[in-house]
């Protein structure tokens, strides 16, 4: 298994790169599996944020996708783990998110370049801990 890949599917070190991250609850289904439901819990500056995460396909070591829904949006995310040797991993993630009402569309379309910086901020943080000890 990359490092990369583990440090970003073990839940154990889900808070060390997720902002606000409380907790996974299983919905239904084995979790890191085809089909299965689970809600992200989250603290986003003291409002608790509840996102369910349906599992589109996952494929050890390569892949890791999923659709996503909250109380405002929808959206899907693949993110695909690429090992060139022991040391180098190259990440993509690949996110379209659709706002659930039109107040919410036109807000997204400001805060893209927003949301773009966030997720760069974590996949550095991903790979910060995998270059560390500081793993599970």
């Amino acid at each position: 298994m990359t490092l990369v890949y583990e440090v970003f599917t073990n839940p154990d070190n889900t808070a060390k790169w997720l902002k606000g991250f409380l907790r996974f609850e299983v919905i239904d289904g084995e979790p890191m599996t085809v089909g299965s439901k689970f809600r992200v819990i989250l603290n986003n500056n003291g409002e608790i944020v509840t996102i369910i995460e349906t599992m589109t396909a996952i494929e050890n070591n390569k892949r890791f996708a999923f659709e996503l829904e909250s109380d405002v949006h929808l959206g899907h995310t693949d993110i695909t783990f690429t090992a060139f040797d022991s040391e180098t991993t190259l990440v993509r993630s690949t996110n379209e998110v659709e706002a659930k009402t039109a107040l919410m569309r036109s807000i997204f379309v400001i805060m893209k370049p927003y949301f773009q910086t966030v997720s760069d901020k974590q996949f550095a943080t991903i790979k910060k801990l995998a270059e560390s000890s500081d793993v599970q």
